[in-house]
């Protein structure tokens, strides 16, 4: 990996993009609510499962955890620390939008409305403050945070994908609507566009100092997740283990090449 500690370099081809994505997801979600079908595409969604099992969204729902996703930035705070930064800023305005929108709209979760012996649900029985999704807000804005640092085309196709997937897998296990993934998805990419503009101005985050306090941070936040943290999801307790192993193991050998130790 390079470092990148350069300012705000937002392009104009970044905005259309992202421009781009968010008409997708209106047009989507405007299309869900005028043809009246939030419900009756949740149920037909949700029975996927019934084709590949229940582990596999286990796996994939957790991608989503907010926990999950703040020590996946082990990966990049050596070299690209403009990530944790741009993603810590971001996460600071989703948090206000997303708990405030929650607790305003009362959107009741599917567990909440619809009869549970009537479709899948794996997991936690979760059955209030269902618009937007929170997993879904979290990785997609994790993950175009990445995509705007990079500057890469094939990131720019695949990681929005891996971002909806995630999303998807809300809906597999049973706890939001199409409608709030459409709504998650919104919310990720406008946090992560406005923070990682911020990041640009105000470069603190990726200070030497900034790093530090990131270290001090995510290894032990780490390390407290292989040990105790639960994700609500028993069978994928492993799989976040190995995740945060991963995670861990790379940032060590990271950090000592990073300081010409290795």
């Amino acid at each position: 990996m390079i470092e990148n500690t350069s300012s705000n370099n937002l392009s104009k081809d970044d905005l259309n993009y992202t421009l781009g994505l968010l008409l997708f997801f209106v047009a989507l979600g405007s299309i869900i609510l005028i043809t009246e079908s939030n419900r009756t595409l949740f149920l037909h969604l949700n029975q996927v499962s019934n084709l590949t099992g229940d582990m596999i969204w286990q796996w994939i729902t957790v991608l989503g955890d907010g926990f999950l996703t703040a020590i996946i930035l082990l990966l990049f705070i050596n070299r690209r620390p403009k990530i944790a930064w741009s993603f810590v800023l971001s996460t600071v305005i989703y948090m206000i939008i997303l708990h405030s929108l929650k607790d305003g709209l009362g959107v009741k979760r599917p567990p909440g409305v619809l009869p549970h012996d009537s479709f899948n649900i794996i997991g936690p029985k979760h059955s209030s403050g269902s618009f937007p999704s929170g997993h879904t807000t979290t990785i997609f804005t994790l993950l175009y945070v990445i995509v705007l640092d990079y500057k890469n085309k094939t990131a720019r196709i695949l990681l929005p994908l891996l971002a909806l997937l995630i999303g998807f897998g809300r809906i597999a296990v049973g706890v939001h609507w199409p409608l709030d993934i459409c709504g998650g998805a919104l919310l990720g990419i406008i946090s992560a566009y406005l923070g990682y503009w911020l990041a640009g101005v105000t470069e603190w985050g990726y200070s030497q100092t900034g790093k530090i306090i990131f270290y001090l941070l995510l290894v032990p936040g780490c390390i407290y997740m292989l040990l105790f943290y639960s994700t609500g999801y028993s069978g994928a307790f492993y799989f976040t283990r190995a995740v945060g192993s991963f995670c861990l193991i790379y940032w060590l050998v990271d950090f000592l090449r990073y300081r010409n130790i290795l």
